[in-house]
Parts: structure tokens; C-alpha cells; sequence
């Protein structure tokens, strides 16, 4: 056997080969000094065989930096390979002006960083640290309450749609989390990788809303109760059973339902949208109540409260009032104040006050009116009206006042109208006795049956037209026209049947007086047992006093008294003194043609 060997191979020959033991093969050096080598320059011939090696210096590029937008900047060193350093600039043709805020995109040009827009993104997160006291698990609604130190993450616990403390979600946590753990919660996006159903008991499909729990947690089911807030934090995505469904979560961080109201409440807008404590609401019945939670009626109004608005019935609407277009019937089963002013105002049941409001009382007194001022309608007056300032009008049923500061008292069925007039009372102790079906139309006239007694007999059917008429003990059919005529003997005499027209006249009962300033006392005196019966119609003219001022007396007739019938008398008190024996005498005297005068008694008319 023979071997040899060359540069580029070893040659066996005289097979076949057999022998025992090592077989040594010694090669020829390839002169390449054994070694590590840095960075290293190496020769391989043909044969794969290094011939060529050794260590190089530091190359490629060392430095890189732009210049003017435009070139990039560069240095390399290769001393073993090329003996020298290479410098120089690559054209990029870059557009922009490179800063500290700008960044080179792939298209050549500098953009800063503010231009940037995000791309499409399924989930919002944020850093979460568990402060709640007990273990989180993953989809828990979480509210805040802290931050880490300056770090972005939020200190949460379990969120309550019971406690406004633990309200409202931030969030739903993307993963349990141990007490003082940390972690994310899914603010908005898709959650996945959870049991969907059921969900607090319930059986959930897809698309169904999930709110914050009473008492913590999620729940299909809307809070309901005053006291709960109501936060929709998201959809049931994908129904699933196992540890595969999801969740679409929106936690806006808010409250974003109308929290629910106690039963018959309303929101009040005051800054914080408050609940009504006044206004209250019976649906059932179709009731409202302010100041009371048990409306009576369609409208109740309690605890003296005021219902103010301003209305406007016409062609026009001025601005800021309410118009009011009444086309069915209205109806009002209480007492209505229409003021400005309703100051210390009382009103009954079906009666209205219109005025200033200041001191106007209509009390147990149904169906009356008012309008004016100080107007009062009291003591059981029903169904009556008082137009003016200042009246009063006590116990009369069917009355009227019209004027001012008149007085109507005890008299049913009668007017007032005028000034400083009263009818009925006079401020006698127990005095409760008016006129029925009177009337007084003027100023400061008093007509009363005040006869000086503490209960004096009504009155009736008596009539005062004038100024300054004092008729006092007036019983019944007694009339006044003009003024200052007071009837004869006050209240000692109770006065019926007369008629009164003229001035300063003193009337008597069962009397017709004309005229001014008659003189009562001169009137005949009565002799029944003769015929002659009490003065009945009186003509006076008393221009300044009541001397001479009767002109015309006639006595009664027509009744009988004590068997003897009353025959009229026909009186001319002032002819007695008229004594002339002819016409030209009488002329002399004042005797007027047709004038009467008499001669020794008997009676002649001034002819020529």
C-alpha cells in the first residue's frame, strides 16, 4: 500500500487496504499563522483552504447625520481593506424642515409629530391599581378613587349604582386582579374572553344593554328605586357560557340614564336637577299637588301656598304672558284671589277677590265678590258684591255695596252705593237688626232701625236718596229724597210710611213732607174725638229757618179712631196773620193776585 499526497489531494494506493492500528496522516502547512483574529481579512483558494489571514481595523459607517433636510452625512474607515477613510453624502431629496418635533417618513419628507393620525383601533385602556379592600375579578365595573403617586395609573374599586360615592365606571377590568394588584381596564372597546351569560341571574342575547349593579357588579337589568343611578356601561357582544364571549364596553364616566323618581315626583331644574319637594303628582287619579302629597282634587294647593301667573284674553299676547284660551267650562271650587298684592287676603268657597289685596276678606261668605281695596264680606253674606275701597258688608245675603267706606249691615236684599253711607246697626250692644230690601244711593246717609234699644226690630222697604240723611228707628216704607232730613224724635220714635222729599227737613211718621226746613212742632195738635187726626202731608219752604215755613198742613182721613171718623183738614198756618178787608189792601199787604188772604175770617182770593 502506498499513499501520497499533493497540494490539493492524498492519493491510497495497492488496495485492497488492510493493516491494524492508527494510520497517521501528516499534511503540508498552509503557512496561515493558527489564531483569533478582529475584524479579520481573509484569503481562501479554490480548495476551501485559508492561505491568507489577519486582523483588521474598526469600518463601516461612523457617523450619520443629516444636512440641510436634504443629504445624509456619512464617515466609514476600512485601513486594512482600503488604507484610508471614506467620507461623504447620500442625496435623499427630502422634503420638510427637520426640528426636534419631526421625524423622517419612508416618502423622504420631515413631519412632525402633531400631523401624526392614529389608525384604526378596536380597545381603549387604562393602567388600573385594585384598592378596594378584596380581589377584582375581570368584568367588574370599576370607579376611581386615586392615582399612583405622578404615574398614569388610576386607583379603582368596585363601582355601586347604589352609593353616589362609587359612582360612576371608569371602566371594566380586563383581568382579575388581587388586592394592590395591577392591571387595565377596558374604557372603551371590546372585551373579550369572558362568561356573558347569564349575567347577574339573567339570560343574555346579543345586544343587550348591561348597567352598573346595585351592590356592585353588572346586571341586564335597568336599577330601579330613587336611590339608584342608573350608567349603561356597554352591550352583551358574543352569548357564550364559557370563557369565550365578549363584551362591547362604553364607560363614559358618567351617570347616562334619568336616575329613577320616587313615586309621583318630578325633576326640579336648580344647577343639580334636584327632586320636586313641592310638586307632587297623582297619576292614577289625574291629581296635582303642591305642598301636599295626597291631592283631593284635580289641583290642590296647600299650606297657603300661592299660584302665580299672568294671563292675557285677547287679540294680543304682550310679551312674557301666559295666554289663555278657555273653550270649555272652568271651574274653580274654592275661593280665587286675583292681586298683585294678596296681603293678609281671606276668601271662602266659590267667592272672588280682585284688587290691591290689602286687608280683603270675604269669610263664611260663599258666591260673593269683591274688587277693589280694603272691601270685607263677612259674617254668613252670600251671594253678595262689593265694588270700591273700604266696605263692609256683614251678614246681608243678596247685597251690593258700590262706593267708598260704606257700611251694610244685617240687611238682605239691599244696596249701597255712594259714600261714607250705613245701612243696619248702629253700634248698639246686640243691635242686630237691618232693613230688608232698602236702599241708599249718595253720601253720609245712615238709615237704621236703632231705636235705642239692645235688639231693635228689623226694617224694611225703605229707600235714602241724597246727602247727609239721619233716619234712625226707620221700621218700614220710608222714603228720602234730598238732604239732611232727619226723622223727629231720633230713636225715642219709630218711624214707618213716611215720604220725605226736599231739604233740612224733619220727618214724622205716616208724613209726606215737601219742601225745606218744615216746623214740626207748629203742626196741629191731634182731637181724635173731633175728627181731627195727626198731619199727614206737610208742604214747608223755609228758605233759611223754619219760621213761618209751613205753608200747607192736611190732616188724616180715611180711618176711624175711637168710633169717630178722621176727617181731613186743610191748613194754612201763616193765612191766620193775612187780614185784609179788599184786594187793593191786600195788595199793599203782599197778597199776590190769586194770593189768599181772609177778612175778619173769611177766606178771599186776590182777584184784582
Amino acid at each position: 500500500m502506498g499513499i501520497t499526497s499533493t497540494l490539493s489531494t492524498i492519493a491510497i494506493s495497492n488496495s485492497p487496504l488492510t493493516a491494524n492500528g492508527d494510520i497517521n496522516i501528516d499534511l503540508s502547512a498552509s503557512g496561515v499563522t493558527p489564531g483569533s483574529y478582529t475584524n479579520s481579512n481573509i484569503t481562501v483558494d479554490t480548495y476551501g483552504r485559508v492561505t491568507v489571514a489577519s486582523s483588521g481595523a474598526g469600518g463601516g459607517v461612523t457617523d450619520f447625520t443629516n444636512a440641510n433636510g436634504t443629504f445624509i452625512s456619512y464617515t466609514t474607515e476600512n485601513t486594512a481593506a482600503t488604507g484610508s477613510v471614506t467620507t461623504g453624502q447620500v442625496d435623499l431629496s427630502a422634503t420638510g424642515t427637520p426640528s426636534a418635533t419631526t421625524f423622517l417618513r419612508g416618502d423622504n419628507s420631515w413631519t412632525d409629530q402633531a400631523d401624526v393620525v392614529s389608525g384604526a383601533s378596536t380597545i381603549v385602556e387604562i393602567e388600573v391599581k385594585n384598592l378596594e379592600g378584596a380581589p377584582l375579578v375581570k368584568g367588574d365595573p370599576v370607579y376611581l378613587l386615586g392615582t399612583v403617586g405622578a404615574s398614569s395609573r388610576m386607583e379603582v374599586g368596585l363601582a355601586d349604582a347604589s352609593n353616589v360615592a362609587k359612582m360612576p365606571s371608569i371602566g371594566i377590568l380586563a383581568q382579575d386582579l388581587a388586592i394592590n394588584g395591577e392591571g387595565f381596564a377596558v374604557v372603551t372597546g371590546t372585551l373579550k374572553n369572558l362568561v356573558t351569560t347569564p349575567i347577574d341571574g339573567a339570560t343574555a342575547t346579543t345586544g343587550d344593554t348591561i348597567y352598573v349593579k346595585p351592590g356592585g357588579g353588572l346586571t341586564l337589568t335597568k336599577p330601579t328605586g330613587s336611590t339608584n343611578f342608573i350608567q349603561n356601561v356597554g352591550q352583551v357582544g358574543r352569548v357564550s357560557t364559557v370563557s369565550d364571549g365578549s363584551i362591547l364596553a362604553s364607560c363614559i364616566m358618567r351617570a347616562n340614564d334619568v336616575p329613577n323618581l320616587p313615586t309621583g315626583k318630578i325633576w326640579v331644574g336648580d344647577g343639580n336637577t334636584a327632586v320636586s319637594d313641592v310638586v307632587y303628582l297623582d297619576e292614577t287619579n289625574s291629581r296635582m299637588g303642591i305642598n301636599t302629597l295626597t291631592p283631593g282634587t284635580a289641583l290642590e294647593v296647600a299650606g297657603g301656598g300661592q299660584v302665580n301667573f299672568k294671563m292675557d284674553i285677547g287679540s294680543s299676547q304682550p310679551a312674557g304672558a301666559l295666554s289663555l284660551d278657555v273653550r270649555q267650562k272652568a271651574y274653580v271650587r274654592a275661593g280665587m284671589v286675583i292681586s298683585p298684592n294678596p296681603t293678609a287676603v281671606q276668601v271662602d268657597n266659590s267667592s272672588l277677590v280682585v284688587g290691591s289685596g290689602l286687608n280683603d276678606i270675604v269669610s263664611g261668605s260663599d258666591h260673593c265678590l269683591t274688587v277693589g281695596s280694603g272691601n270685607q264680606i263677612i259674617s254668613d253674606s252670600d251671594r253678595s258684591v262689593s265694588f270700591g275701597n273700604n266696605n263692609e258688608t256683614k251678614s246681608s245675603d243678596n247685597s251690593l255695596i258700590s262706593g267708598n267706606s260704606n257700611i251694610l249691615r244685617y240687611s238682605n236684599n239691599s244696596h249701597v252705593i255712594g259714600s261714607n253711607n250705613q245701612m243696619g246697626d248702629d253700634y248698639v250692644v246686640g243691635n242686630t237688626a237691618g232693613l230688608i230690601n232698602s236702599l241708599i244711593v249718595g253720601s253720609d246717609n245712615t238709615l237704621v232701625t236703632d231705636d235705642g234699644s239692645g235688639a231693635p226690630p228689623s226694617g224694611a222697604l225703605s229707600f235714602v236718596i241724597g246727602h247727609g240723611n239721619l233716619l234712625r228707628a226707620t221700621q218700614q216704607n220710608s222714603f228720602s229724597f234730598g238732604y239732611s232730613i232727619v226723622n223727629i224724635g231720633g230713636t225715642a220714635t219709630p218711624h214707618r210710611n213716611n215720604f220725605n222729599m226736599g231739604g233740612n227737613l224733619q220727618a214724622v211718621t205716616e208724613t209726606m213732607t215737601l219742601g225745606y226746613r218744615n216746623n214740626a212742632t207748629l203742626y196741629p195738635a191731634e182731637d181724635n174725638a173731633n175728627g181731627l187726626g195727626a198731619t199727614k202731608f206737610v208742604v214747608a219752604t223755609g228758605s233759611q229757618n223754619g219760621f213761618n215755613s209751613n205753608a200747607l198742613l192736611i190732616t188724616e182721613g180715611g180711618a176711624s179712631i175711637g168710633g169717630v171718623p178722621q176727617i181731613p183738614r186743610v191748613i194754612l198756618p201763616t193765612v191766620v196773620n193775612l187780614n185784609f178787608a179788599n184786594d187793593t189792601l191786600a195788595a199793599a199787604g203782599g197778597i199776590p193776585v190769586g194770593g189768599l188772604y181772609h177778612n175778619t175770617g173769611i177766606l178771599r182770593i186776590r182777584i184784582t
